[in-house]
């Protein structure tokens, strides 16, 4: 063997590349980073986008004025007929009365926005939703027959992203359906059925209108929300002992013109997807730090905040990583459309489980995908933001599935209307009634049936899995749709 030269104490051959390596790197790095035209098509009925530049909060809102015409959209009415929380409780108010829930002046910019972008002039007769009286409930009753429902949104967020996306009717809609369910109930006590049932219907159409919004807090706090108030006002008049035949038939019939909840598309499409080139967008240009602090320990599984995690992603084509990311969310949009519920609950499974098989194996220690890093990236960051298309998918199966029990209950309580009882088993009612017993979608079996003594009950068991017999409290999760009362002793 030949003999190799000596190294100089404190010297190492590698030393001569350092400086080489890192000006290769550093050229690398920008070249990755240097800005080119990226341009974003999305199937929805928007146009290209250029993920540079675009602002995606300023393009929901112009998408959303578009599509919503003042004069036919919802969220423009209620902001001249109640004050949203978030403007009374902002020490920016003056009152100008000392008469609670009236008239007030704020210099709240989210207020002066808001009003702007929706083109309202004035606001004087709104009132707190806890005071509003019959005339104001009377107007957003005729304000829901509106088509269209587009708030306006704002970032609470000093960088204007879309993490602090916002708009203030998001929170309005359970509050409004709740003195809604207070009028039912008075009502339904004065016998005055035919107003009690209208002002139902008006918590159905108010939980569609907010179920129409771009983002989840709008979809599952106003849309789903509202719509379990929606079913809980319904059996309440159903349980009215003085409702006849032709009163069933009309509150179906007016009902069946209520589109049943479903996973919002727009939100699908335009809202996370805004909110995904959004995020991603950020995390390029400000690190994994971004990342950590916008989605928290989710993103601790793919990610630290140490330098060479960051260093990776001066190594990532970002344009490609848009593009892997736009190409998946199509099929997800594609998914949520499917109108089978069984098919469409076995796709988003089947879609989730993919994606966490090609985190597993990119983690797995010598698989090849590792390296790939720009494909790693768009995986990694499109799954610590996949539990909240989930959520919604999911919470909106559960609300499908509870209209389904009411127009359960109503068959139920026709079958009371032509015999005299109800019927012994939901079995009874297929053919005449029903045409099939609609499932729980927590476990994939027919929802549950009580008969008892003074009514019925039907229900399904729950996050939790577990049959609690139909009780939804003391820890138990029963979701609960009952006729009449519940007579039963507590176990």
């Amino acid at each position: 063997m030949a003999n190799l030269p000596a190294v100089p104490k404190g010297c190492y051959p590698v030393k001569r590349n350092t400086k080489l390596a890192v000006l290769l790197f550093a050229i690398y790095a920008v070249l990755a980073h240097w800005p080119r035209p990226l341009r974003v098509s999305i199937r929805a009925d928007v146009p290209e986008l250029d993920f540079a530049t675009t602002d995606f909060l300023s393009e929901i809102n112009q998408l959303g004025l578009r599509r919503a015409p003042s004069d036919d959209n919802l969220a423009v009415g209620l902001y001249e007929v109640i004050i949203p929380s978030h403007w009374w409780n902002d020490p920016a108010y003056s009152l100008q009365t000392d008469m609670p829930g009236e008239n007030h002046t704020v210099t709240n910019p989210r207020r002066t926005a808001t009003l702007t972008g929706l083109g309202i002039e004035n606001t004087d007769r709104a009132k707190r939703v806890d005071a509003l009286q019959s005339k104001e409930l009377d107007e957003i009753q005729r304000l829901c027959e509106r088509n269209h429902f587009f708030p306006y949104y704002f970032s609470v967020r000093p960088n204007g992203d879309m993490w602090g996306a916002e708009n203030d009717l998001s929170h309005e809609g359970v509050p409004i359906a709740k003195v809604y369910l207070a009028r039912v109930h008075r009502y339904l006590a004065e016998g005055r059925l035919v107003d009690a049932r209208r002002d139902v219907l008006t918590v159905f159409r108010l939980g569609r209108h907010f179920s129409q919004a771009y983002f989840d807090a709008e979809a599952l706090v106003g849309g789903k929300a509202v719509h379990a108030v929606a079913c809980q006002a319904a059996t309440a008049w159903l349980s009215h002992p003085d409702i006849t035949a032709d009163d069933l038939r009309e509150f179906r019939r007016r009902l069946a013109e209520i589109p049943p909840p479903r996973i919002p598309i727009i939100t699908s499409d335009i809202g996370h997807r805004f909110f995904m080139l959004d995020f991603f967008r950020e995390t390029q240009r400000r690190g994994l730090a971004y990342s950590r602090q916008t989605v928290g320990s989710r993103s601790r599984r793919f990610f630290s905040e140490t330098l060479f995690p960051n260093l990776f992603l001066c190594l990532v084509d970002w344009n490609e990583v848009v593009r892997l990311m736009n190409a998946r969310w199509d099929k997800w949009v594609e998914i949520v459309k499917i109108e089978d519920a069984t098919l469409r609950r076995a796709r988003i499974e089947e879609f989730g489980r993919e994606l966490s098989g090609e985190i597993e194996r990119m983690r797995s220690p010598g698989n090849e995908d590792m390296f790939q890093l720009t494909a790693s990236i768009e995986r990694s960051l499109s799954m610590t933001l996949w539990p909240a298309s989930t959520s919604l998918a999911k919470a909106f199966q559960r609300a499908h599935m509870s209209r389904e029990a009411v127009e359960t209950c109503i068959a139920i309580k026709k079958f009371q209307l032509d015999t005299g009882e109800f019927p012994e088993s939901l079995n009874a009612l297929l053919g005449d009634y029903l045409e099939t017993i609609p499932k729980d979608v927590d476990v994939d079996e027919p929802l549950r049936y009580l008969r008892m003594k003074n009514g019925v009950l039907l229900y399904g068991v729950g996050h939790s899995k577990t049959d609690h017999g139909g009780r939804n409290d003391k820890g138990r999760d029963d979701q609960i749709f009952l006729i009449g009362s519940d007579d039963r002793p507590d176990p």
